[in-house]
This record gives structure tokens, sequence and C-alpha cells, in this order.
């Protein structure tokens, strides 16, 4: 007689979160109604401080 084992539930894989950067502000910048000022420092995910960059509200970073 064959016996069956009970399926296993897959767990789906979870992507690994991305290590947050830590950005200066070099102009003020306002979200979601708040004023942040020139020199605040924020900590971002990577995606946010490539958008922060190429709207000139953080520095680009330095090529080596």
């Amino acid at each position: 007689m064959k016996t069956t084992s009970a399926a296993t539930p897959r767990v789906p894989k979870t992507a690994a979160t991305p290590k947050q950067e830590r950005v200066v502000l070099e102009r003020a910048h306002e979200h979601l109604g708040v004023l942040h000022p020139k020199g605040h420092t924020l900590t971002v995910h990577p995606k946010t401080a490539e958008w922060l960059r190429a709207a000139g509200v953080v520095p680009q970073l330095e090529k080596e």
C-alpha cells in the first residue's frame, strides 16, 4: 500500500531589503507637507536616494 505525505506548504522567499542610504539635503525639500531644511539628513531607500539626486535635492555620488 502506498503512503502519502502531507504536502509541505511553500513559503515564498522574500527579497532582501536593500541597505538604506543616508543623504544630506542640498536644498530645502517638502515631503507630505513637512518642509525639511537644507542640511537635513535623511535615511532613505536606495531608489529614493537616486530620485533625490536626479531632482537635484541631494548631491550626486562621486565617481571613482
